[in-house]
């Protein structure tokens, strides 16, 4: 019989292991999955009133740190018009 020639090259102990890993990966997968987000864009404006949520104009955040926090891999962070700067810094050679 054919087998996997992965699993071929793994002793028993190996073989357990791996399925192991693969359980608890998908069990944590499972139990802690990551937050999601539509693939639309962050919206930031200093005007929009506290407490926005930045799904939309009207409820843009305030602060441009806060759109960039909330932005996930690949999401764009729109600004209305004016100058915004990041708050955190990622370098501590950043100038305050």
């Amino acid at each position: 019989m054919h087998r996997n020639r992965l699993f071929a090259k793994l002793g028993s102990f190996s073989r357990w292991m791996l399925v192991l890993a693969v359980l608890m990966a998908i069990l944590a997968s499972a139990l802690f999955p990551q937050p999601t987000r539509a693939a639309s864009p962050v919206f930031v404006n200093a005007a929009a009133p506290d407490g926005g949520d930045g799904l939309t104009w009207a409820t843009a955040f305030n602060h441009l740190q806060d759109g960039m926090d909330t932005a996930v891999a690949g999401e764009e962070v729109w600004v209305a018009a004016g100058t915004y700067y990041p708050t955190a810094l990622t370098d501590p050679a950043d100038p305050l």
